[in-house]
């Protein structure tokens, strides 16, 4: 069985645009790359920060089945959502992933992390010692294991919701926590589903794609706020002050 080359894939993403998107046009293309991807690689380990799970529901929800099965099927997959019924068998889970697919694994973040109280806004579980382990610090520690980071959704990202004014919890994106390391921001309320999943795909087979200056994929995100009408309202600063 012969892989999609790069260059393949990154036309089959640069023409997701169009009407329908590779989820919908090049179904048996990413399904075997997807599925070629994951055969035998290292886990994917898929935290969730504060969110409210959106981006994930609305991954599942609206790709192609025959992608969502690729996606279930992934054996590889740990998708650890909060809450969990037991945190100390979820951090030690991890944990024990990071240790032993060091360098190898990789690690999806889907919401914004608190660091107020060094992160005791978001406690994942407890040392051997009793002691509260934070997401904060469980992010710092595995992404200093991790081969690539993605930061899923905007409050991932950017901080999103919960890091609005006036922040009680310390919200702030996954870039800004880990900086100085280089992650991935898949931004969207929720993103698209063909951004994800080519996203995910290319750091899989063919490594970390080309970003722009905040990040995102060029593959996906490239020009994406410089269509006429949104650009005009940027131009001109108008921003929204209510609701209402």
């Amino acid at each position: 069985m012969t892989y999609l080359s790069k260059k393949d894939f990154s036309q089959l993403c640069l023409g997701s645009s169009g009407e329908g998107g590779i989820s919908q046009i090049y179904i048996p293309e990413i399904v075997r790359t997807l599925e070629e991807a994951a055969m035998g690689c290292p886990p994917v380990i898929w935290l969730q920060g504060a969110s409210c799970g959106g981006c994930s529901i609305s991954l599942l929800d609206n790709v192609h089945p025959k992608l969502r099965n690729a996606l279930i099927k992934i054996k590889s997959l740990a998708f650890l959502q909060q809450p969990v019924a037991n945190k100390n068998d979820f951090v030690e889970k991890v944990l024990t992933i990071a240790r032993d697919y060091k360098g190898q694994f990789y690690l999806i973040i889907e919401g914004a992390i608190p660091t107020g109280a060094d992160g005791l806004y978001c406690i994942v579980g407890e040392d051997a010692d009793g002691r509260p382990i934070s997401l904060l610090n469980l992010v710092k520690k595995l992404s200093a294991s991790a081969k690539a980071v993605l930061a899923l959704g905007t409050c991932a990202a950017f901080g999103g919701v919960p890091a609005i004014e006036p922040n009680p919890t310390g919200c702030q994106g996954v870039s800004k926590v880990l900086a100085g390391q280089t992650v991935i921001n898949i931004p969207g309320c929720p993103p698209h589903s063909d951004w994800v999943i080519g996203t995910l795909v290319h750091v899989l087979r063919y490594g970390i794609p080309d970003l722009d200056g905040d990040l995102r994929p060029t593959l996906f995100y490239e020009g994406l706020d410089q269509g006429e009408e949104p650009l005009g309202y940027l131009t001109e600063s108008l921003k929204k002050t209510s609701f209402s």
